[in-house]
């Protein structure tokens, strides 16, 4: 049966599959998240408001949130990608999972995935391959696979 290897970080994924009698590595799918590389300030509409406190406040004050645009930005694209996973775990189209992903990326996108399918994870990889070519990406995931 087959592997899947997310390699993932908070601006885009790649989804690969690894068939033991396969040669190579094959691309499934890519996601991008746009957001992903947004800076907070660049969420206009998700500003802080202000409040003000009346007479006997300390008057006008920054509305805090407790989690930041790009925050939510990076937990929605994880959500997604583990409902792709899910998907692919009931429609058995793996076996077991490799996460690859850049290390605050990875705690979020293992927190968005459901029991069943954190139990097919064979390994996870705390690295950020964004900036890793699809070429030398797939000889840096075989030796991953190779060293499992």
């Amino acid at each position: 049966m087959a592997t899947w290897i997310m390699v993932a970080h908070r601006a885009g994924a790649r989804l690969y599959r690894h068939a033991p009698a396969a040669p190579a590595i094959e691309l499934l799918r890519e996601y991008d998240n746009p957001d992903g590389r947004k800076r907070d300030g660049d969420f206009d509409a998700d500003r802080p408001g202000r409040a003000d406190e009346g007479h006997g406040g300390l008057g006008r004050h920054a509305m805090r949130k407790k989690q930041t645009p790009t925050d939510h930005a990076a937990e929605t694209f994880a959500k997604q990608l583990a409902s792709e996973l899910q998907q692919g775990r009931t429609a058995r189209d793996f076996e077991e999972v490799m996460l690859v992903a850049a290390p605050a990326f990875l705690g979020r996108l293992r927190a968005a995935m459901d029991d069943a399918t954190v139990a097919k994870i064979s390994s996870s990889v705390a690295k950020d391959f964004a900036s890793v070519g699809d070429h030398e990406l797939r000889k840096r995931l075989a030796e991953l696979l190779a060293a499992k």
